[in-house]
């Protein structure tokens, strides 16, 4: 049960890295999921997204080149995922600091100042 599970949890991460420790992650994964046993390595997000598996989900897409992230839901009909970039650095500065009640003024008196930027540090 869970509960067992849970109480004899340090056992338990002990047998199993020793028992696992000899395998290659990806090998061991394939296996168990030719057997029918949900499984997958356990990897950082960098390797996680170079993997075959997110290249063939194209869970990663490049806009003008800047690097996103596609969608993990795929419809057939509907087909989801990024169609444009993000923003750039400042893109909507003045019309998010004009909606916070800033004028035309105040906005170039803080950037004046050096508070706010239109161009990302070097």
């Amino acid at each position: 049960t869970n509960a067992d599970r849970l109480a004899n949890r340090a056992a338990m991460t002990a047998a199993l890295t020793e028992a696992l420790a000899a395998h290659d992650g990806e090998a061991l994964a394939e296996r168990m999921i030719r057997a029918g046993i949900p499984a997958g390595p356990v990897r950082p997000v960098d390797a996680a997204l170079e993997s075959a598996h997110a290249r063939h989900r194209g869970m990663v897409a490049e806009l003008d080149g800047v690097r996103t992230l596609g969608t993990p839901i795929k419809f057939s009909r509907t087909p989801g995922g990024p169609h444009a970039p993000p923003p750039g650095f400042a893109a909507h500065l003045d019309e998010i600091l004009a909606e916070h009640g800033y004028t035309e003024a105040e906005i170039a008196a803080l950037e004046a100042a050096g508070a706010i930027r239109r161009v990302r540090r070097a």
